[in-house]
């Protein structure tokens, strides 16, 4: 299926889902079509942007300043769009007058909804969603997390896993959507880039510093924005902040084990790297699980 379907799909159908909900919450029609705009806008332009100035020493002398508006669906970066589109909802809501946090709660499903879709699209975009090469395919209903290329060669299909994770996102966010405004969202987007971190470093391909995903480094960098404006809500003076130190150990963790995986060719690191990683995702859940409790003074 050509990728313009699923790219259609990905603005239509989330766009529909937001206004459905917005007018059972009976906000104004014109209010909700405006933050779809902004939302659509603001994620085209902050992906494009942020991928031509992320990899500007590989775009600028290839296409020059033509790099800042070149269309390609690889030409993206696709973390820094989905967190500029939850900017263009924060931005609509203070225009609308509509609170930002409940704006945010009531955009998480189609949010969501579009990056699963998204992600799906890059079934049509040869290897770009492929990770790592395997011996052979896996049996029964997992072979849908598996591709080939035109040799036979079997893949693994990462953009499966994060449409499957973005949707279980969800889950999450019907937990939460009764509570505080804002709490169904943060949770959300806490768990996705969570799960993307571990999920980048599958990807064969992607934008790479050295042996770091660049999105892995955004997804860590809105994992600490989420702590951090979490902790400035809780009660306890400084050390209320203690959960941000910890989790930025933590990311120094991850920096640390992806370098000893791909550069030390220490065996430990290579067979078990992933397992490491993981229980370190785990061990950050439980940190974003404390920052969002209250501390007694």
């Amino acid at each position: 299926m050509p990728y313009w379907v699923f790219l259609t799909a990905a603005v239509v159908l989330p766009a529909f889902l937001f206004l459905y909900m917005g007018q059972k919450k009976q906000h104004p029609l014109g209010s909700l079509l405006f933050a779809v705009g902004a939302a659509i806008a603001c994620a085209a332009l902050g992906a494009k942007l942020a991928y031509a100035l992320m990899m500007c020493e590989r775009e600028f002398p290839g296409y020059g300043i033509a790099a800042l508006w070149r269309i390609a669906p690889e030409a993206f970066c696709f973390t820094a769009g989905a967190a500029v589109a939850c900017g263009g909802i924060a931005l609509a809501a203070k225009r609308t007058g509509i609170r930002a946090m409940s704006l945010l709660d009531l955009f998480t499903p189609a949010w969501l909804l579009a990056i699963a879709l998204l992600r799906l699209g890059e079934s049509a975009l040869g290897t770009l969603g492929y990770g790592t090469l395997l011996e052979e395919g896996l049996p029964g209903p997992l072979g849908l997390l598996t591709a080939s290329n035109e040799y036979g060669e079997v893949y693994l299909s990462v953009y499966v896993l994060e449409a499957i994770a973005a949707l279980l996102c969800l889950i999450s966010w019907t937990h939460h959507r009764r509570q505080e405004d804002g709490t169904a969202f943060r949770h959300a987007a806490f768990l996705l880039a969570l799960a993307q971190i571990l999920l980048e470093n599958l990807r064969a391909r992607g934008m790479k510093y050295g042996f770091v995903h660049a999105e892995q480094l955004l997804c860590a960098a809105a994992l600490l924005a989420l702590v951090f404006f979490a902790c400035r809500r809780r009660d306890g003076g400084v050390r209320r902040f203690l959960p941000c130190l910890t989790l930025a150990l933590c990311i120094g963790l991850i920096v640390g084990e992806e370098f000893l995986r791909q550069k030390s060719g220490i065996a430990f690191f290579s067979h078990y790297a992933y397992w490491l990683l993981a229980l370190i995702l785990a061990v950050m859940e439980g940190i974003w699980l404390w920052s969002e409790k209250k501390v007694q003074t």
